[in-house]
């Protein structure tokens, strides 16, 4: 009953407790009968224990040889592993033993636990007895016909200290550690297929009770002679109360959401990841430091968290301590791949004031995300060539201490960072040589934040600026659909006076549509008519510095310098004191509390230095910890704005402004509203913007611009822009058109990939056409940007994503309906759902036949949300979709017979797919005969009317 007022259910309750070990339950109800309650999990058991250590033989070679067959390659491995997980952690859930961590191809068990009256002798024969029967039962595994995977098994014994380290947004890591993990390494490495070996410290405590033979230091155990009885878990008390929500600091946030969604059997997917392994090389002096450890992990549970990434473990084995970050999986961003590689520097630097030295491998490309295991002990993990390419990478820069990059990785993030090409590597499961790229710190000359030459240290992050005349002097290709828009801009520009109100232009649409193209036509405009007077302000996701967006405004309104404070201060004091004292009294009190935004150094005053001492500047500029600070520098930095403007009107432009902070839409507010400012925003629409967005929207004074799709016609125009041709081909030109939905963007890389691919070449101002241009696959280049939109709805509406582009070309809510049963057996309100996607800008409508269907807005996103669903899960969705048709439209099958064909054939049962193109082959023939023989009888009555 405790567990349902907390809104977690017996079953979903059991699914997490899958999801850690059980020595996080235990502690849980250890500190519930000591204290009633558990406040925090932050703390550090130490106790004897046996680790076994099982290690996976052939997992390279396995992937190696189904990575040439893409998706189904990854999944086919996932699930031979997945079978052979399975199996072994119910074995060793029968011994007793508890599986710490899914380590890739391994698994670390651990047997004893604290508190426990068991001797370290018991405790080891348990983990004895288990890898006997193990090695007995499952030494091998038959992945295919020429290939086998075995087992490699180490036992040690000693001290296990268990950590709970963290707590970064109340999030946990469990972290296995301490010197035991030290003898792993030399009986692991020694034991062969059947064997189990057994570290000194571990044999000395059951040397009297096994037989073994000594193979240098180690031993190697064959039987034991006087054997203990099998231990098992006792029952797991479901109804203590906050079980779930402590279980549930041990599970990322946009997994548990999946869970909770009841799609744990539904979790798996197919994605586009950037992976990242990091390891370090820290020293075990007996005892394990708990501050230190804890010290460490948060650290670099802050730089993954601030790149929204997802720490996938942190782990010690026998070659010390790593760390695994996914960036793209369980949630995704357009830039995962830049997004990985700024981590990378950032956990490198972190570590290094630290006193510690790591090596980085990263790499980027398809793999599976999901749950490995089995149903009573998984984890959400990553698996495929790319993780494998990513560890062999970390392995090979620890000589020198280097971050090592795969070259997907270094083409998707070269827009931000510069790559040194790197000795190309022979690797473990590679046949070939592997490129190997080295980024160093500061950005190339490519991308729109970095091509001046000023280098500035903004916030958390460095920025190279682009100033408003470069962008005036880039020469910009014609934009092609947008008249109306221009037309509105154009009227804004004219219209602004020093002595009118302030005007707010907000620009607004979906990633891709073509904001920036829009913002570079107010430029143009402002820049001819306002010389000097127009001012750029960026934002960055991955920054959290407040005010970040003002800071790069004010720099140039008041042509401040970074490095000049004393000047920048002595042109601001000036300023005030123009307007005379009795306008700059508060300036002269509080002038200070502009120091971090305006890069000057004023002193702190004797009236302020009481209210301002010991808070740093984030805290100052934020409303949660002294609204009148946050205040205070707003009026100063409005006043500043204000005494501008009085000379001549300003114009202030903010791109991806739906990465401002709550302060700097205060203040964009505020701005707005003074005389002369003409303020342009340019965002991405999204379900999250605050609530001065709306306070715009609802302002008589602001100028709302929707962009929407291109038309069919402006798609073909940008295309003829794109390759340099007057004439394009239907076919080419179709094949653009049906995928882009009218997103430029789209339209523009397509049209990239299809020049890359070799299916189209462009010669002498004409297109030339390859046979293949049908088959090419096109989604995998914009895959991150659409993915990125998916992961931001509920859990419930990307299912019913998944549903959509199973069914195809047209999407039935009825049908919808059905197919969700086969997931969730919960009632849901199909239509309600569907009609919030279409209002998300997934779905369009369409009436057919007096009934609301719907379809993908664009073929590239169906064909994205397709990719993501496991093989085996399409074929259990595409039984469902043509067992709906089957069911529903028995009266009017005939009208289906193609799709049910499909849906068979997809589903892989070709007999079915084969009885209803017979059907369909059968109903045309006795269609056309009918024709026919209608034709003969109309003709012959012609005939006759004629010789009458």
């Amino acid at each position: 009953d405790r567990q349902v007022m907390e809104g977690t259910t017996d079953v979903q309750l059991q699914t997490l407790i899958s999801y850690v070990p059980r020595l996080i339950i235990k502690r849980f109800f250890a500190d519930l009968r000591k204290n009633g309650k558990n406040e925090t999990p932050l703390m550090m058991d130490v106790f004897p224990a046996s680790i076994l250590f099982v290690d996976i033989s052939g997992f390279t070679s396995l992937n190696e040889q189904f990575a040439k067959l893409g998706p189904k390659g990854i999944e086919k491995v996932v699930q031979h592993v997945n079978a052979y997980f399975g199996q072994l952690v119910q074995m060793i859930t029968d011994h007793g033993g508890d599986v710490l961590k899914f380590a890739g191809d391994a698994l670390i068990v651990a047997f004893g636990e604290p508190g426990s009256t068991e001797t370290p002798e018991i405790i080891t024969l348990r983990a004895v007895q288990c890898g006997l029967d193990i090695q007995k039962s499952l030494s091998s595994y038959q992945a295919t016909q020429n290939l086998t995977l075995t087992l490699h098994l180490a036992i040690a014994t000693g001290q296990l200290s268990t950590l709970h380290l963290g707590g970064i947004d109340d999030h946990f890591e469990f972290f296995p550690a301490g010197s035991i993990f030290d003898q792993i390494g030399t009986p692991l490495q020694l034991s062969k297929m059947g064997e189990v070996m057994l570290s000194p410290e571990a044999h000395a405590c059951i040397a009297h009770r096994c037989a073994s033979s000594q193979l240098d230091s180690v031993h190697h155990v064959t039987s034991v002679t006087d054997p203990i009885e099998k231990k098992h878990f006792p029952e797991i008390d479901l109804s203590a109360p906050g079980l779930a929500a402590h279980l549930k600091k041990y599970i990322d946030p946009a997994i548990l959401l999946r869970l909770e969604a009841g799609q744990g059997l539904w979790l798996g997917e197919i994605r586009r990841i950037s992976v990242m392994f990091l390891g370090m090389k820290i020293e075990s002096q007996g005892a394990v430091d708990y501050g230190r450890s804890n010290q460490i992990l948060q650290s670099l549970q802050k730089v993954v968290l601030r790149y929204d990434g997802f720490l996938r473990q942190f782990l010690m084995d026998e070659k010390g301590c790593t760390l695994i970050a996914v960036f793209g999986a369980p949630s995704a961003h357009e830039d995962d791949s830049i997004r990985s590689v700024a981590a990378a520097l950032t956990c490198k630097q972190t570590l290094k004031y630290m006193e510690l030295e790591s090596f980085i491998g990263i790499t980027r490309g398809l793999a599976f995300c999901g749950s490995t295991g089995s149903p009573s002990r998984q984890e959400y993990t990553v698996a495929g060539d790319i993780v494998n390419l990513s560890a062999r990478l970390m392995n090979a820069a620890s000589d020198g201490n280097r971050i090592l990059c795969g070259t997907d990785t270094a083409k998707y993030a070269e827009s931000r960072f510069e790559f040194c090409r790197f000795p190309s590597l022979r690797v473990k499961g590679k046949s070939e040589l592997v490129e190997v790229y080295e980024p160093s710190v500061l950005g190339s000359s490519r991308g729109k934040m970095v091509t001046s030459p000023r280098t500035r240290h903004l916030g958390n992050s460095t920025h190279v600026l682009i100033t408003v005349q470069q962008r005036m002097e880039t020469k910009s290709k014609e934009i092609y659909g947008r008249d109306s828009e221009k037309g509105i801009v154009f009227e804004q520009v004219m219209g602004i006076k020093h002595d009118d109100p302030g005007v707010a232009t907000i620009i607004q649409g979906p990633a891709g549509i073509g904001k920036s193209r829009m913002v570079d036509e107010v430029i143009r405009m402002t820049g001819e008519r306002f010389k000097g007077r127009v001012y750029l302000g960026d934002t960055n996701p991955m920054d959290d510095t407040p005010l970040l967006a003002w800071q790069h405004i004010f720099q140039q309104l008041l042509h401040l310098s970074f490095n000049s404070q004393d000047e920048n201060s002595v042109k601001i004091q000036e300023m005030f004191d123009q307007v005379g004292p009795e306008n700059s009294e508060e300036f002269q009190k509080w002038k200070h509390l502009l120091n971090d935004v305006l890069f000057v150094n004023f002193p702190e005053t004797e009236k302020s230095r009481p209210m301002t001492r010991s808070i740093s500047f984030a805290n100052r500029c934020s409303l949660a910890v002294n609204d009148e600070f946050k205040l205070v520098l707003q009026r100063l930095l409005i006043q500043i704005v204000t005494i501008m403007a009085q000379k001549s009107p300003r114009v202030f432009i903010i791109e991806d402004a739906q990465w401002l902070d709550k302060d700097s839409w205060d203040l964009a507010l505020q701005v707005s509203e003074i005389n002369g400012i003409l303020l342009v925003l340019a965002l991405r629409e999204t379900k999250n913007l605050p609530s001065q967005y709306n306070s715009f929207v609802k302002s008589s004074s602001s100028c709302i611009i929707n962009l929407r799709p291109l038309s069919d016609q402006d798609v073909i125009k940008l295309l003829k822009q794109e390759w340099g041709v007057s004439i394009i081909p239907r076919e080419t030109s179709n094949k653009v058109i049906s995928k882009c939905g009218g997103n430029p963007l789209f339209a523009k890389e397509i049209a990239r990939v299809l020049q890359l691919e070799g299916v189209i070449q462009v010669e002498n101002g004409k297109i030339v056409e390859n046979s293949t241009i049908s088959q090419v696959q096109i989604s995998s280049s914009l895959d991150g940007l659409l993915t990125s939109h998916m992961d931001k709805l509920k859990p419930l509406q990307i299912m019913l994503l998944k549903l959509g582009s199973i069914l195809g070309k047209l999407i039935d809510p009825q049908a919808i309906k059905h197919m969700y049963r086969q997931v969730d057996k919960t009632p849901i309100d199909v239509q309600v759902e569907l009609e919030s996607l279409k209002t998300s800008g997934f779905f369009i409508s369409v009436e057919k036949e007096g009934h609301v269907t719907y379809q993908f807005s664009n073929l590239l996103m169906k064909e994205v949300v397709y990719s993501r669903i496991l093989r085996s899960q399409q074929k259990v969705l595409h039984l469902a979709a043509a067992a709906y048709y089957e069911r529903h439209h028995r009266d009017e099958l005939y009208k289906f017979y193609v799709e049910i064909a499909r849906h068979y054939e997809l589903a892989g049962d070709r007999s079915k797919a084969n009885q209803y193109k017979k059907k369909k082959e059968v109903r045309k023939f006795w269609k056309e005969l009918g024709n026919k023989i209608r034709k003969q009888i109309k003709d012959k009555k012609t005939s006759e009317a004629s010789s009458t």
